[in-house]
């Protein structure tokens, strides 16, 4: 009785005084003893069984019935490869946008036989896989500048082809962390390929023939399908209207510090215009020395760099 009603109470010494009182038991602790010696008789049985019970299961499964273990370990290896098959076919269910290639064209300047000059605008090439099962569209491009400086000019003396394009110009003056957005709307197929390209823009360069040129160091992303993570694209080194190596009124050289006869400027104002070259090679090398994907060209620039005077000029 004891056994059976224990689960009701919230000890066995209340369980026993419950049954006491109901059998007419004058002192429960008389009743405690009896079940005390029941516990270990029943428990000095049970081991013995139990036991018993436990080397016949033993010996069952894995003597007398290997075959059993075998099913066992298949069955519970399928249910485990059937998982992972799901997670990989869930998963490839979706789009999934890898960068096959990044590809930079310089800005330039061109002069048609009639008509004002045509600035080209600087180029991204990118070309993009599709190994997902589901179609991704691309909402848009940002730029997320991480540094700018500019050029002035010091001085003047005279595959499969690409299914879209998407212009901005850059801005101006802008700080670290400003993101440039370009609008895209460009379909990949699943399992499919496709390449389109950004054509950015300089700002407005300053009047009276001199011409400004524009570094920016981005971060570059394309954002596609809610939810998907965007497609990194990496660092890439902007350089507009087009690159300083265009015209020798960019930067001061090696070859303008050790042969002064090189730096054709002459006149009052030749001490400033090489100042002004310097402060501009220090500026240029502040920026290519960071990382990032840039066009031949601008590969070509640091080398070049000088950052001191002519010995003739006698300052820094």
């Amino acid at each position: 009785m004891v056994a059976k009603v224990r689960a009701k109470y919230s000890s066995e010494s209340a369980a026993i005084n419950a049954v006491a009182s109901e059998l007419g038991i004058g002192d429960p602790e008389t009743l405690r003893r009896w079940v005390r010696q029941a516990g270990s008789s029943a428990n000095a049985g049970q081991q013995d069984r139990g036991s018993s019970k436990s080397g016949f299961i033993k010996k069952s499964l894995l003597r007398s019935h290997p075959i059993v273990t075998g099913v066992i370990v298949t069955v519970v290896g399928g249910l485990i490869l059937a998982y992972f098959q799901l997670v990989i076919n869930a998963h490839n269910k979706h789009p999934s946008l890898e960068v096959d290639q990044v590809s930079l064209s310089p800005g330039g300047v061109t002069f048609p036989h009639e008509g004002l000059p045509i600035a080209a605008p600087f180029k991204i090439d990118i070309k993009l896989l599709n190994t997902g099962s589901q179609l991704a569209a691309i909402n848009d491009a940002r730029l997320v500048i991480q540094q700018v400086v500019k050029i002035p000019q010091c001085a003047t003396q005279g595959g499969f082809g690409s299914t879209g394009s998407y212009s901005s110009n850059m801005p101006i003056d802008p700080r670290p962390g400003t993101i440039v957005t370009i609008p895209v709307s460009q379909l990949v197929n699943p399992n499919g390929a496709d390449r389109f390209d950004l054509r950015l823009r300089a700002p407005i360069t300053q009047p009276g023939g001199l011409v400004t040129i524009y570094l920016y160091r981005v971060h570059a992303y394309l954002d596609y399908n809610i939810g998907a993570s965007p497609v990194d694209l990496g660092e890439i080194l902007v350089d507009l209207p087009y690159d300083p190596l265009n015209g020798d009124a960019y930067f001061w050289t090696h070859l303008f510090a050790t042969h002064p006869g090189y730096f054709r400027f002459t006149g009052k104002y030749a001490p400033e215009i090489e100042r002004c070259l310097i402060r501009n090679s220090r500026a240029l090398n502040s920026i290519l020395s960071m990382p990032g994907k840039r066009t031949t060209m601008i590969s070509k620039i640091p080398p070049l760099l000088a950052f001191c005077c002519a010995a003739r000029r006698g300052f820094s």
